[in-house]
């Protein structure tokens, strides 16, 4: 049977009714900020890219700029994921094998993402780690090099690439798709004036599908009347 509330922070796509608990949700102050904060690396990616060419070529260089940006975009990154955990009564959760537990309800590791800006030599899957079968393998490559270049840049700087820059903003945006719904960025235009620019710079080319026992069937204008009108997710442990 079909799902007749939706989970806290768990998008999953359907007809209008279904899309507008998380519509609304890009209103409230947790989204505005959430969207705001994307915007603003969105941009100063762009700014990279002026001293930076986006090619094959020049996948590994790194900066300090990159160093910055990768920093920024990954503690995002745990900030989105805990914030998903508290909504659904988890508290705490320890580390991005942790996270890596969002693939259950949210299905992470199927989203592709292309660019409008360049040519990708392939889609890029930011978070298709969460599905290896062993559960200590499952932390992506570029947070992998985030973690070791944040503890030891001396050493590990060259991990501050653009390559590990591009894949981990691919995974933000593929975290706030998985919450706020497909074009979350430019199909709103966000409060206190936010500039949101067109088109945007991802797209998710491939997303998660949901059988019949797991697919929202709901009507939100009934649903919003009902205390609380959303579920919470277990976050079960996936071995």
């Amino acid at each position: 049977m079909p799902l007749d509330k939706p989970y806290y922070q768990i998008y999953r796509h359907g007809p209008d009714e279904v899309n507008r608990p998380f519509i609304e949700a890009r209103r409230n102050p947790e989204g505005i900020q959430s969207l705001r904060t994307y915007e603003i690396l969105k941009k100063d990616f762009r700014k990279t890219l002026e001293y930076i060419e986006p090619s094959e070529s020049n996948m590994e260089t790194h900066s300090h700029r990159n160093y910055e940006l990768l920093l920024r975009i990954c503690t995002e990154i745990e900030t989105q994921c805990k914030f998903i955990f508290e909504k659904n009564g988890v508290q705490n959760p320890k580390d991005i094998i942790r996270y890596s537990d969002l693939n259950g309800p949210m299905k992470l590791s199927q989203y592709e993402i292309n660019c409008y800006w360049f040519e990708l030599p392939s889609p890029i899957k930011p978070f298709a780690s969460f599905a290896d079968l062993t559960r200590n393998n499952r932390s992506p490559s570029w947070y992998k090099a985030y973690n070791k270049v944040k503890h030891n840049r001396l050493k590990k700087f060259p991990l501050a690439s653009l390559q590990n820059v591009i894949e981990s903003l691919a995974g933000l945006y593929t975290i706030l798709t998985a919450q706020y719904g497909l074009g979350f960025d430019h199909a709103l235009i966000l409060q206190n004036s936010v500039h949101v620019d067109m088109p945007d710079l991802f797209r998710a080319i491939h997303i998660e599908f949901w059988d019949d026992s797991e697919r929202y069937d709901f009507n939100w204008n009934s649903l919003s009347q009902v205390t609380p009108p959303f579920d919470q997710h277990p976050l079960s442990i996936i071995p």
